[in-house]
């Protein structure tokens, strides 16, 4: 079979036709009857608007035939809920569904391809829903699993193209990010007022259901919503930052923003501009993607741990950590962060810095031995003349060595050398047996040789007061 056939079985393997659709209003009475919770991960601009659901319930574990090649079809439409559900005038896909048919695709394929095109959807069960989908790629990792996007995979929807699939590919006018967290506080009372009815709402304690329609409490409901908010984008963004390899800085700075086709890529949001026909021949080929070796795992955790950053960091957020711990060095340092940017993938990385670093410190150890020969200069405990030679003495004997050298140095620059102590009478000096005995056997007298002894000692000490004096 030629390439050209393969690509035309592929096409109409992978355009099976969609599911009938009903459109209807994603309004606080449509979410409140489908059951979702206050925090969605749902682009903004469907939140009100109309959406389209399918009316039936799609076959679990699709799979179609790609020459020799069978393949696993997954599709996620429309706006999501924890739980798929029938009703809201037609079927709401879930996240529990979603993982089902992902598990049920996998088995006897030999890749799968996702097709999206959703909004997002609620947050409660998305993190469950992707936990479910990664444990099922766990038990096949030889397979490849290929997201298409057709033609919107937003907020909740790109949670789960980023987390499972090993390569995200968009067409030209395909839409993918809205990464982030959505809620809002309603307040009924001036519509129940209008229909006649008034509602007296008891609470114990007296944030209780807050954010009661009927009888909101006023800046407790939009505090708690807040707090509900922000955590749940905090984990989102994280979860994009270690899917995709980005920052979670570069993530938040998207702002929620959708991308389109080409500048999907360039945000690092998919990976390639191209057809649904190229993105089944992708998830065909088998093979999921490579992933990074135990060493470098290691290293990473390494550096995590160091750093005190969280267990689940990203190794994006883990080099830019890095980096900026290394700033307040000099400019040796500043060339540290050239370098991390450079070889952020590479298991040497780690080894690179820990080397810079002991450099560093080598240069800070050397200025501070000539800060204090320069010290002892200034002092007056050694002369300028004699100032090279005792930092060459002390470079090669420590900054211990030195100091104690320096401690114990009179200021006696250019004074009279002391005297040399007089001999020691033979009878004062206590001589060792071995002494004695060399002296019975050459025959020295023990006085002449107590002498010469002192004499020798007084000199060599002399000698090196002067050396360091500069004498």
């Amino acid at each position: 079979m030629t390439h050209e056939n393969l690509k035309d079985r592929m096409a109409a393997a992978v355009a099976l036709p969609r599911r009938a659709r009903k459109f209807v209003q994603l309004d606080s009475a449509a979410l409140t009857k489908a059951g979702a919770s206050s925090v969605l991960a749902l682009a903004a601009g469907a939140l009100g608007g109309t959406v389209a659901l399918a009316e039936a319930e799609p076959d679990a574990g699709e799979k179609t035939k790609t020459d020799e090649k069978t393949l696993g079809v997954v599709r996620v439409e429309g706006p999501l809920a924890q739980r798929a559900v029938e009703g809201l005038c037609a079927y709401v896909d879930g996240y529990d569904a979603v993982a089902a048919r992902f598990g049920l695709a996998l088995e006897g394929s030999d890749g799968v391809l996702m097709v999206i095109d959703s909004p997002g959807g609620d947050v409660a069960g998305l993190e469950a829903g992707v936990e479910r989908m990664l444990a099922a790629r766990a038990a096949h990792p030889d397979k490849r699993v290929v997201a298409y996007v057709d033609e919107m995979a937003a907020s909740a929807a790109y949670r789960i193209a980023s987390g499972v699939a090993d390569e995200i590919v968009v067409p030209a006018s395909g839409l993918v990010g809205s990464i982030g967290c959505i809620g809002a506080v309603v307040d009924l009372r001036e519509q129940a007022r209008a229909d006649g009815e008034r509602w007296t709402v008891v609470r114990s304690p007296a944030g209780k259901d807050e954010a009661m329609p009927y009888a909101p409490v006023e800046g407790l409901a939009e505090e708690r919503l807040t707090a509900r908010v922000e955590a749940a984008a905090e984990a989102f963004i994280a979860a994009v930052s270690r899917s995709r390899g980005l920052t979670s800085r570069a993530v938040r700075a998207m702002d929620g923003a959708l991308y389109t086709g080409a500048d999907a890529v360039k945000a690092g949001l998919a990976d390639r501009v191209g057809t649904i026909t190229e993105a089944a021949e992708l998830a065909s080929r088998g093979g999921a993607r490579p992933q990074k070796d135990t060493k470098m795992k290691g290293m990473l955790a390494a550096v995590v741990a160091t750093l005190g950053l969280d267990a689940g960091t990203s190794e994006a957020d883990a080099i830019e950590a890095l980096g900026a711990r290394l700033k307040g060095h000099d400019s040796k340092a500043a060339s540290l962060e050239a370098q991390l940017a450079a070889y952020r993938d590479k298991a040497a990385e780690v080894e690179t810095v820990r080397a810079e670093l002991a450099a560093l410190k080598a240069a800070q150890d050397a200025a501070a031995l000539v800060a204090l020969v320069d010290g002892a200069v200034a002092a007056k405990k050694i002369t300028p003349a004699r100032r090279d030679a005792f930092l060459t003495k002390a470079q090669a004997h420590g900054a211990t060595w030195a100091q104690g050298v320096i401690d114990e140095l009179p200021v006696l620059v250019g004074a009279t050398p002391p005297p040399a102590p007089a001999a020691t009478d033979a009878e004062a000096v206590e001589l060792t047996a071995a002494e004695r005995a060399m002296c019975a056997r050459k025959g020295v007298d023990v006085a002449s040789y107590v002498r010469t002894r002192n004499e020798i000692n007084a000199r060599t000490k002399r000698n090196s007061a002067d050396l360091a004096r500069g004498a």
